[in-house]
């Protein structure tokens, strides 16, 4: 049955066109067919008898992740995006919120490859396409990968919602777990402009000839950007009182763990770099003092 989705996905003209993409110099993920090509992509490789899954912490079959994949959400996230993402600053202690996805399921495309480390910064892989699904425990995660053989291999994990980080996580998972936390509060801060994007014209036109559905013809991409800054500086958000001080001083921009009773858990919110005390008076330089 495997074998006749494979035969059948690869008639599919966006699977050849991003397969004829990808053997291309120096492939990178710019516009949304490409990523909806790469989603094509992860389930053909997924699928293959050849292709190797970790096992799963709940036990949940590959195949699984492939027919969630069908209806999953996809983002394609600009490389400047993701490197902003990825450099600021750790996510506070906080319990894992159940409404923490801005989707049930959800399909990462990246620009580029992502290098695959281990603790000692030996490059082990590399790895592109990333899926998040709603469980009623948690997140299922199911990362591909590929290893510098060419080996494909799905990698599977977990984020159990209720618990906290990074004190539920040991020295295995809790990088992994906080990069998929902090893409999860990168995209529901004010930071990221998401603009819900369609196929080019072309690439409806050869899907809609071939016979497929109006809804895959005219599936949006949610395309991750940077937002033009509109604070005013007062406060964070541009927003914020002004204090009787006798100076002004930056506060560096910095997560904080907002508490929801509703929820029993935390969301991560972004406070932007911005202004405190009274801006008539002197500016306070802040020295950093950094001893070994």
């Amino acid at each position: 049955m495997v074998e006749a989705w494979q035969r059948a996905a690869y008639k599919n003209p966006l699977l050849r066109q991003y397969l004829a993409h990808l053997g291309g110099p120096m492939p990178r993920n710019t516009l949304p067919w490409h990523a909806l090509g790469e989603r094509l992509y992860w389930q053909f490789v997924g699928s293959a008898p050849q292709t190797m899954w970790t096992p799963s912490p709940q036990g949940v079959e590959g195949g699984w992740y492939l027919g969630a994949m069908e209806w999953a959400q996809v983002y394609l996230w600009r490389s400047s995006v993701t490197e902003i993402c990825d450099e600021m600053p750790d996510l506070p202690r906080h319990v894992i919120s159940r409404k923490c996805m801005p989707f049930p399921i959800v399909f990462f495309s990246r620009e580029t490859s992502c290098p695959l480390m281990t603790k000692d910064g030996v490059q082990i892989g590399s790895t592109n396409g990333m899926l998040l699904a709603h469980n009623e425990w948690g997140i299922g995660v199911a990362v591909d990968s590929t290893d510098p053989e060419g080996t494909s291999v799905m990698c599977r994990s977990e984020v159990r919602y209720g618990n906290v980080y990074p004190d539920d996580f040991n020295e295995e998972t809790r990088k992994p777990a906080l990069q998929i936390l902090k893409m999860l509060a990168f995209l529901s801060s004010h930071i990221p402009r998401v603009e819900s994007v369609k196929m080019g014209r072309p690439e409806r036109r050869r899907m809609s000839k071939a016979g497929y559905a109006a809804r895959t013809v005219e599936e949006t991409v949610s395309v991750v950007d940077l937002r033009a800054y509109e604070g005013t500086g007062a406060g964070p958000n541009g927003t914020g009182k002004q204090v009787d001080r006798s100076h002004h001083w930056w506060v560096r921009g910095h997560w904080r763990a907002q508490w929801f009773a509703s929820e029993k858990a935390h969301h991560p919110i972004w406070i932007e770099s911005h202004i405190k005390g009274d801006q008539t008076k002197p500016l306070l330089d802040k020295v950093y003092n950094v001893n070994r």
